[in-house]
């Protein structure tokens, strides 16, 4: 607190650098409130800042807020999303059983992203978690 303190009065908060350095240790921490305070204060947020907040409120099982971040980011920013970015999300997906947004994350990744272990080891889980054994087995194959 007292460094970000600090960023502020010396007016380097708004360093990219900072803001994430900020942003990790505020999710290490478990400070939600200044987590998401120092987001929405921003002045131009990237992929990584986003990334940092839904993969925050995963860490907090706070899934419905990562959801809801993700939805924002999707239509307020014009940014591509990232694997960390499908893979925190597809964690809020199975952990809230939310196929339907699942589904249309996987359809993202197959026409703009591509299919990588890391993402097709997050879907196999949701399916099977959610009890999609035929959707897990293709994803799987």
């Amino acid at each position: 607190m007292k460094i970000h303190g600090f960023a502020m009065k010396s007016g380097v908060v708004f360093n990219c650098y900072v803001c994430k350095s900020l942003m990790e240790a505020f999710v290490e921490l478990g400070l939600v409130g200044c987590l998401v305070k120092l987001f929405d204060e921003m002045p131009k947020r990237d992929v990584v800042s986003w990334n940092l907040l839904i993969a925050g409120y995963v860490r907090w099982k706070r899934y419905s807020d990562a959801i809801l971040v993700f939805k924002r980011m999707r239509r307020e920013a014009d940014l591509r999303l990232e694997e960390a970015t499908v893979v925190s999300t597809l964690a809020a997906c199975t952990a809230l059983k939310d196929l339907d947004l699942g589904k249309e994350i996987l359809e993202y990744v197959v026409n703009e992203l591509g299919l990588t272990t890391i993402i097709g080891s997050s879907l196999l889980d949701m399916y099977h978690k959610c009890g999609c054994l035929d959707l897990a087995r293709l994803i799987f194959d």
